[in-house]
């Protein structure tokens, strides 16, 4: 993890100590007469008192870690992508302000998001009520009927055929 706090090492603390209190439970609960799981007071009486179990529970949890490291250290160093950079140069106190001043203005716009009076928000009201003044200009400029509409659009055929008799180009009409 790039990140740590105390989130995550509170997230840690009860993922480790939620097993052991199932543990706890487990050994609490079963049955002892029961032929086919013997974990009645396993963890206190029999497992639990075993420095052996300890020892590889112990060596099988460094071993994850230290593989999960060396395999992260490895990509880092021979793969390295644009996120392991800017991890890397956010350490930087320096390079970080200047991260955060570059980015301003794009933060600020979310800062200000949905606040009424905001120069953002007035900015967008009044190009909204533009447009929409524009549309009723295009709705209230449009013909009456529907005849006109027919006879614009018949003009139009005759025009584009006019065009195209007169054979310019490559295209010819047939």
């Amino acid at each position: 993890m790039h990140n740590k706090s105390v989130v995550v090492a509170i997230s840690l603390i009860c993922s480790i100590g939620g097993w052991f209190l199932w543990n706890i439970i487990l050994s609490a609960t079963y049955n002892p007469a029961s032929p086919i799981y013997h974990v009645r007071d396993a963890l206190f009486a029999t497992f639990g008192r075993n420095a052996l179990w300890w020892l590889t529970l112990i060596l099988i949890i460094s071993s994850t870690v230290v593989l999960e490291l060396g395999i992260g250290s490895l990509r880092a160093a021979f793969s390295t992508t644009d996120v392991d950079i800017f991890q890397e140069l956010e350490k930087d106190p320096a390079i970080k302000r200047r991260f955060e001043e570059a980015s301003a203005v794009e933060l600020q716009a979310g800062w200000n998001r949905g606040v009424e009076g905001s120069s953002a928000e007035i900015e967008r009201d009044a190009e909204e009520q533009k447009r929409e003044g524009e549309v009723r200009d295009l709705l209230r400029n449009r013909p009456d009927t529907l005849e006109e509409g027919r006879s614009e659009s018949v003009r139009m055929s005759t025009d584009t055929h006019e065009v195209l008799s007169r054979k310019f180009g490559k295209v010819r009409a047939e």
